[in-house]
């Protein structure tokens, strides 16, 4: 056999960002790390009680007993370990030895720093004991590392044998008498953590590809190699090009775990993303899925269908399969009619096997040099496929002949071969989500090829509307709100505690003054409309844009700072007034400005008018809070400054924004009336919310307080959209209480005043915005 040299061609090792098992790895060790962390924090008083209730059970026990199961637990450990050191060894696995003991160093030295912080705790009931060592933290946390380095290297047995001798390790110290049990999963979580982290850097069995096994597999099947040129990898099997002496050539794909835990994860997002996936039951080995691969492809050449040739299926190292056939040599497949009809005819005798693909994208093609074209690549194959599954092929193969050849003659060859009403039924299953993400290119130009699709089937088939089907589970929009009413509810769940404070001080609160304070507050959505559409030139309906505006109350108290406001009115823009997504942000943006001006100007002077009667004690934050902030707020700058990318990014964010907002503002002040107007709305927007604290102040029979509602109402608008909290809610309220006892309101009488002031201008608001945001949606105005 050759030793590979001068054969073996191209990049063996598969990049970091595309070692999925190894990422996997690291984040499910670390979900096992915040469990760890959660059960001895939350559950710590439940540890206390049943250790004590245990150490009562086993006192009775003799302590010969108890002797022997340690010291058989600790030479099993000694057993084990020195098990897996030869094995590593006989095995010549030199990276996974070296991988192993980098991990344990790592893992006893990071569980060292946590027994000296405290965090980690040494049981003192296992010192003087045969235990004590095998059972210490900075151990386990160094055996936990070495095996999740080591396990990926060793046979089924050892690996067996180290994962049992980890989960003894809890029983073996309760019979011990040992009582930090939380400290042991805490530092076998650590020190698994530390190991997989390892394995990602250093690298896995899976991430570097067999050659010479490959190799030396071939050769035994009696092919006598010339060249093996591989690919770089990527996402999917490694792609190996193979010569032969005759001239042939092969192609190989060569997988491995990273590919099973690639169709897992690919499994997993179509059941949660699509309503029917369609999926055949996940193959427990990696064998049984190449097999079946090839068991597909066979089918599909006994229906007829030009498939690439005959299939070479191996194994050529554990955890590795490979699969084998003719290297289709020839030209990219090109839209020529003759080609389009050679592919519909193979998909229609797919049809008639009830053979489903369920992969069609131009990379499942090829064309050999005598012009015949190759349908391959069946790993996400189905045989005897429901009508879903092969409507759902020629809705693909709709898409991908549009891409080769246009929409007009991919649509006319499909029918030609297919007939009419198999193309509408798949046309009506046609959707993004449907398309294989590897052919669909920018989301806007696949929605707009989908669209210029069923259109051109609407014309030839001769078909009013094409009916809509819903592939996915949820819609967009059904999907957005559903994060907004989460969030919504999480925000508003520890204010159910307040409920019956703000009911009675909504019975104590005087009628007149109530409904002038509810009235004022819902001035605020037509001052905010008559902002924005004086900061745009687009034509904006007035009732349809007051609309919006309520609507942005529950779409913004469902997100921090007010983002989902500011998204709203964009889409609102440009839905309805038909503006570009940069013309959109550019008056989003001009607004935001007006609105700041504004804000900082009539601060200044109620300030100014307040004058010494304010103490601003209850308002400033305490030193520590302030230099937090900075520290933060430095801290981001760094971390923009040092990233080259991330610098340059921001950068022409912030140029083409600042030209946007520039621009605006010429156009705006070229319009006196307009900027007049936008001004008016965004006092408006300040005067109405002031007003609105103001009468619920006199509803509770506090004096005339209007300079202090006007200040504190702008302070809480501010931390409003400052605040990290969705809707500044908690921190609102608490600003403003605080601002009114600045002003001298008692509290008596400021508590239950903001908490009717903000179920005027909050709670309520939140419940309208949502009804009007379904009207909206259902309208097309967002």
């Amino acid at each position: 056999m050759t030793d590979g040299d001068g054969v073996i061609t191209g990049p063996l090792d598969r990049p970091r960002r595309f070692r999925t098992h190894d990422q996997t790895r690291v984040g499910v060790a670390l979900l096992f790390v915040v469990a760890a962390v959660v059960v001895r924090i939350v559950g710590r008083s439940t540890w206390d009680l049943s250790l004590h209730d245990l150490a009562q059970i086993l006192a009775r026990m003799p302590d010969a007993v108890l002797d022997v199961v340690r010291g058989a637990f600790a030479g099993v450990v000694v057993v084990v370990v020195l098990w897996v050191l030869v094995g590593l060894a006989v095995r010549r696995r030199i990276a996974g030895a070296l991988g192993a003991l980098v991990a344990a160093l790592v893992s006893a030295v990071v569980a060292q720093a946590l027994v000296v912080a405290g965090v980690l705790i040494a049981d003192p009931v296992l010192r003087g004991t045969t235990l004590h060592l095998v059972l210490d933290p900075r151990s386990l946390a160094a055996f936990a590392g070495a095996v999740a380095v080591a396990r990926p290297w060793l046979g089924r047995g050892p690996r067996l044998a180290c994962v049992t001798l980890l989960a003894l390790c809890a029983p073996v110290l309760l019979i011990a008498g040992g009582t930090q049990l939380a400290s042991l999963f805490l530092a076998i979580t650590l020190g698994n953590l530390v190991g997989t982290v390892v394995l990602l850097v250093a690298g896995s069995p899976s991430s570097r590809l067999p050659a010479i096994h490959v190799l030396h597999d071939l050769e035994r099947r009696g092919l006598d190699v010339t060249a093996l040129r591989v690919e770089p990898a990527q996402h999917g099997p490694f792609v190996a090009h193979v010569s032969l002496v005759d001239g042939t050539a092969l192609r190989l794909e060569v997988l491995s775990d990273d590919d099973r835990t690639l169709d897992a994860f690919s499994r997993l997002r179509r059941t949660v993303m699509l309503r029917r996936p369609g999926d055949a039951q996940r193959f427990p080995q990696l064998r049984r899925a190449v097999e079946h691969e090839a068991l597909v492809q066979l089918a599909a050449g006994a229906a007829g269908v030009p498939t690439p040739g005959p299939l070479l299926v191996g194994e050529p190292a554990i955890g590795w399969m490979h699969l084998g056939m003719p290297e289709p040599v020839g030209a990219e497949p090109e839209g020529t009619d003759d080609l389009l009809g050679q592919f519909w005819g193979a998909l229609a005798r797919l049809q008639a096997a009830r053979i489903a693909h369920r992969a069609i994208r131009p990379a499942a093609l090829a064309v050999t040099p005598d012009g015949t074209l190759l349908l391959q690549d069946f790993r996400s194959g189905q045989l005897a496929a429901p009508d879903t599954q092969l409507d759902l092929d020629i809705a693909q193969g709709l898409f991908t002949a549009a891409l080769l050849a246009g929409r007009e003659r991919a649509v006319r060859s499909a029918v030609a071969r297919l007939g009419r009403e198999q193309v509408v039924r798949g046309a009506t299953r046609l959707g993004p989500v449907v398309v294989p993400r590897t052919a669909r290119g920018g989301r806007r130009h696949s929605r707009q090829l989908v669209e210029d699709i069923r259109g051109e089937v609407e014309d030839q088939c001769r078909v009013q509307a094409l009916e809509t089907y819903q592939a996915t589970r949820f819609s967009r929009r059904q999907a957005v709100q559903l994060v907004l009413l989460v969030a919504l509810t999480y925000v508003a769940l520890p204010l159910v505690a307040q409920l019956p404070r703000t009911i009675d001080a909504v019975r104590t609160a005087d009628p007149v003054w109530g409904v002038l304070a509810l009235v004022l507050a819902a001035a605020g959505p037509p001052a905010a409309a008559l902002s924005l559409r004086s900061c745009t030139t687009a034509s904006l309906p007035a009732g349809r844009t007051i609309a919006v505006q309520v609507a942005t109350s529950f779409v913004g108290t469902s997100t921090p700072a007010s983002v989902g406001s500011l998204a709203l009115n964009a889409r609102y823009l440009t839905q309805t007034g038909r503006l570009t997504a940069g013309a959109a942000g550019g008056v989003i943006a001009l607004q935001s400005v007006v609105q700041v001006v504004t804000h900082v100007g009539l601060l200044v002077l109620l300030a100014f008018v307040a004058g010494r009667a304010l103490d601003v004690s209850e308002l400033v934050p305490g030193t520590s809070v302030v230099l937090l902030v900075v520290a933060l707020v430095l801290t981001l700058v760094g971390v923009v400054l040092a990233i080259p990318r991330l610098r340059r990014t921001v950068a022409s964010q912030v140029r083409r924004r600042t030209r946007e907002v520039v621009s605006e503002l010429r156009e705006l002040a070229r319009n006196p009336a307009r900027l007049l107007l936008a001004v008016l709305g965004s006092c408006g927007v300040i005067v109405a919310g002031s007003l609105a604290l103001w009468a619920s102040l006199l509803a509770f029979g506090a004096g005339n307080e209007l300079v202090a509602a006007a200040f504190v109402t702008m302070v809480g608008q501010t931390l409003a959209t400052a605040a990290p909290t969705p809707g500044g809610v908690g921190a609102v309220e608490a600003a403003l209480i605080g601002g009114l006892a600045a002003f001298g309101v008692p509290a008596s009488v400021a508590v239950p005043a903001v908490f009717f002031y903000r179920l005027l201008t909050c709670w309520i608001p939140v419940l309208a915005g949502y009804f009007v945001l379904r009207r909206l949606q259902r309208d097309g105005s967002v």
